[in-house]
């Protein structure tokens, strides 16, 4: 939740919802910061080292909340599976809070 009073998200807000904003916008696509979201031009499904590649992506994303220590401990795990199309990312992230609540995301790039 934002809280307009203080121009910040509300204490106690969750950091998860920050972590998919982050996740679900495309770097370069947010006027007000074109260094937030994640910068998925080097990945490529189809290639060896695709994993890798996303994995860094993710990393470079998040780093401003891990820098800023809302997220501790972040883990990312990426996979390559078989698609119909031939190869998909299939992502998984793991982190606490700084009250130390526990979360995990799983998703794929869209």
């Amino acid at each position: 939740t934002f809280d307009d009073t203080r121009r910040s998200w509300a204490q106690g807000a969750p950091v998860m919802e920050r972590v998919l904003r982050c996740l679900r916008t495309e770097r370069g696509t947010a006027m007000r910061d074109p260094a937030y979201g994640v910068d998925w031009s080097p990945v490529d499904n189809a290639r060896t080292g695709a994993a890798v590649a996303a994995k860094q992506a993710i990393r470079d994303a998040l780093k401003r909340y891990v820098d800023a220590g809302d997220l501790v401990g972040l883990t990312v795990e990426v996979d390559s599976i078989k698609a119909a199309s031939g190869r998909a990312l299939l992502f998984k992230l793991t982190f606490a809070d700084v009250r130390g609540v526990t979360f995990a995301v799983t998703g794929r790039p869209q």
